[in-house]
C-alpha cells in the first residue's frame, strides 16, 4: 500500500511492522544475516557504480549529509579493478 507524503510517495511506511515482515520474508526465503537497511546500501551502491552522482543518491535516500551517502554507497572490488584498467 502506498502512503502519500509531502514531496512524493513512499512504497511503505517504515517501522516495526515492516521490519518484522521483512525478517519473516527473509527467513522464509532462507536468506540469513540480512537487514532492511542492507537494501538501502545495495540501492546506493548500485547507483554509484552506474555513475549516478552523490548529490542525486543523497536526495533519493533522503540523507542530510554527503558523509552519510559515503557510508552507504560502496564500490565493489570488480568495479574498482575495472576502473584501474581504464588507465591503460
Amino acid at each position: 500500500m502506498r502512503e502519500k507524503e509531502k514531496g512524493g510517495e513512499r512504497v511503505f511506511h517504515v517501522g516495526k511492522q515492516i521490519s518484522k515482515k521483512f525478517a519473516q520474508s527473509a527467513k522464509k526465503a532462507k536468506i540469513e544475516s540480512v537487514r532492511l537497511r542492507d537494501l538501502r546500501h545495495t540501492f546506493a551502491s548500485y547507483l554509484a557504480m552506474k555513475g549516478c552522482n552523490l548529490i542525486t543518491i543523497q536526495k533519493l535516500l533522503r540523507h542530510k549529509t554527503l558523509r552519510m551517502v559515503l557510508r552507504y554507497a560502496h564500490l565493489s572490488q570488480p568495479y574498482l579493478k575495472e576502473a584501474v584498467k581504464d588507465l591503460y
